[in-house]
């Protein structure tokens, strides 16, 4: 028997079949009828019967367990501030984990989540690998030589090997080439190894679980049911002037993180004003030192001119925000779509072509009227020149 192996096996041709000595003194015997791995009576030598080929040699006593997610079960995180309109009372804040068709209980009220929407996400089809402590992606789900149904049949060694290899006979020895394959390597990838975070999803481990979070582009229906009885009904309009200065508008568009605006609205006394500002509408806090809020707005466009008004009652006032949002869109987004590298989902977004052409055509209007100033300055220059020149 000819042939070369590779450096933790050393093989030795016997009467009787072949040794086999492993640098991890793993004991294993190979018998030809049950084609079973069981234990040598030797604990340095793994003993084969005559004419066997040896496909694979165990390198240690590690198991990994590999598995993919068919279903998933879906969890939504929410936020709950709830405000009395008695004075007496201040907000309570809830952080709620809320699941598909179940009932979450409050004080006053239940809320249901009647269905929830995920965008589209491959990460989720992923394959994975754990030891028992650890869970990373494999890349590779299905290149492991030895595969086994069980945990019981991976010690009882009943198990399937998948063989790859190419074998070439030449006279009285035989070549055999197979794929390389190490699985503590592919385990091993710190790119792959849970947690796992971009800027579209994010993969974690909790025990032996998957946990995905989508922070984006996921959207849910709740049904929120009363428990309170009303026994009385009062209704109470302040009519304070609320005001809010002309602001900036900040951020993106077209993007996850939106624009927003930081306004302070201004009252003789504290109460809620109504801010309406196109199609858009947000309740904010008012008082006389001034009470900052945050507005958020999603445009498609870059140059944006809002004309808002806040109500406090009946009386109204008008306030501008306006601003020149950024473009963050990735421009190798739809060639890694288009290639089946991109794992994320997000949708390719075009720049504002017309105000980049309005910014262009600003800048040659300039470049034109100085080139104009320029030529005239040379023209009376010149005229000037052949005068004092004639003169003399």
């Amino acid at each position: 028997m000819y042939g070369e192996t590779a450096p933790h096996i050393q093989m030795t041709c016997t009467e009787q079949g072949v040794l086999v000595n492993t640098s991890d003194n793993q004991t294993f015997e190979l018998c030809a009828d049950t084609n079973l791995y069981k234990p040598h009576a030797n604990p340095m030598l793994l003993k084969l019967p005559p004419h066997v080929t040896v496909y694979a040699v165990p390198t240690d006593n590690k198991v990994y367990r590999q598995f993919h997610c068919l279903r998933w079960s879906e969890e939504v995180k929410l936020e709950l501030v709830m405000e009395e309109l008695n004075k007496t009372q201040s907000r309570q804040y809830y952080v709620l984990q809320l699941m598909p068709n179940v009932p979450t209980y409050l004080p006053s009220l239940r809320l249901t989540m009647t269905s929830v929407t995920l965008p589209p996400t491959p990460s989720l089809h992923s394959h994975f690998i754990s030891d028992d402590y650890d869970i990373a992606i494999t890349k590779k789900p299905n290149a492991a030589p030895l595969h086994c149904q069980s945990r019981e049949a991976t010690i009882a060694m009943n198990c399937t090997l998948n063989d790859e290899c190419r074998c070439t006979a030449a006279e009285n020895k035989v070549q055999c080439e197979c794929p390389p394959y190490d699985i503590a390597e592919e385990f091993n990838r710190i790119e792959l190894k849970l947690p796992v975070k971009t800027s579209s999803w994010e993969l974690r481990r909790r025990k032996n679980m998957v946990i995905a979070k989508i922070p984006h582009l996921a959207s849910s229906d709740v049904m929120i049911d009363f428990n309170r009885t009303i026994e009385q009904l009062i209704t109470l309009e302040d009519d304070d002037v609320c005001t809010i200065a002309n602001a900036p508008l900040e951020g993106c568009y077209s993007c996850f993180r939106d624009a927003e605006a930081t306004v302070t609205c201004q009252s003789h006394a504290e109460t809620v004003g109504e801010i309406l500002c196109g199609h858009q509408a947000f309740v904010v806090s008012c008082s006389p030192k001034g009470t900052p809020s945050k507005l958020r707005f999603h445009f498609n466009t870059a140059r944006q001119s809002q004309n808002c008004s806040i109500r406090c009652g009946n009386n109204l006032r008008y306030f501008t925000l306006e601003g020149v949002l950024k473009y963050i869109g990735d421009q190798q987004a739809p060639l890694s779509s288009l290639m089946g590298t991109s794992s994320a989902h997000s949708d390719f977004v075009w720049p504002d072509f017309a105000h980049i052409f309005n910014v262009v055509l600003g800048w040659y209007k300039t470049l034109a009227l100085a080139a104009v100033v320029l030529l005239i300055a040379l023209l009376v220059s010149y005229v000037c020149l052949q005068r004092l020149s004639l003169s003399f």
